[in-house]
């Protein structure tokens, strides 16, 4: 699991990569705001994600 701070409180979300390009959403423990990955961006997401795994040696 990932984590970043929520945008609307600052508390943190724990996400995983792989779900959120499937399109599943995560939501913030203390406000309820949700994330999720747009159409338009998981192909950008998806290459950084290969990039960033190559570089940790995760093929």
């Amino acid at each position: 699991m990932n984590e970043l701070s929520c945008p609307a409180c600052g508390k943190k979300i724990l996400f995983d990569p792989q779900l959120l390009l499937k399109g599943q959403s995560f939501s913030c423990s203390g406000c309820r705001s949700v994330i999720s990955l747009a159409n338009e961006d998981k192909k950008q997401v998806e290459s950084a994600l290969h990039k960033f795994n190559q570089l940790q040696g995760n093929n």
